[in-house]
């Protein structure tokens, strides 16, 4: 049991073997600088900026690892409580089971927010790629500038007086009255 116990702990704290993704220079500072992110992308083309986004979208944490573990756990942990609480010869295989759950859970939520906070940092990413795609989207199509326009600098004129209300106005009694109610 406790060599199971040990080879997930090795497993999931050496690297990211059971994860999807192949570790990348400034994984594990988790410090970034969206003022350098966003310059650099102020260069990028649109075609630049959809590889980019969907290099991003690639290398966005999966959350299954560290949401198996935690659910896993607590599946063993209620097992480990229900076979300690139906037979009385059974309570060293329920306090085993439950002992096999501890690191489960305590491992699952640890890797869980680490991807959570991981995802995140991409996800602000690729937002910015994507105010960056819309904003030249919108260069793109924004007409022209007027220059050399001799009414350019001048200025409206003011809107047109109101009539007053008929709050303002007399009571002029009907000529005709049709019906009445």
């Amino acid at each position: 049991m406790t060599s199971l116990v040990l080879s997930v702990v090795v497993m999931t704290s050496s690297g990211g073997l059971l994860s999807e993704r192949t570790p990348a220079a400034g994984m594990l500072v988790g410090a970034v600088d969206l003022n350098a992110a966003g310059a650099s992308y102020a260069n990028m083309t649109v075609d630049q900026l959809t590889v980019e986004r969907m290099r991003l979208v690639e290398t966005m944490p999966s959350l299954g690892l560290g949401i198996a573990l935690t659910a896993v756990g607590g599946g063993v942990l209620l097992t480990g409580l229900v076979i300690l609480g139906s037979a009385y010869e059974l309570i060293v295989v329920g306090l085993i089971v439950m002992a096999a759950a501890v690191p489960l859970l305590i491992i699952g939520p640890i890797l869980l927010f680490g991807a959570l906070r991981e995802r995140r940092e991409v996800q602000t990413q690729v937002r910015l790629v994507d105010q960056r795609i819309a904003q030249l989207k919108r260069d793109e199509f924004a007409p022209p500038p007027v220059q050399n326009d001799p009414g350019l600098n001048e200025v409206p004129p003011p809107p047109p007086v109101r009539p007053p209300g008929s709050e303002f106005a007399p009571h002029v009694p009907p000529q005709v009255l049709l019906a009445t109610f």
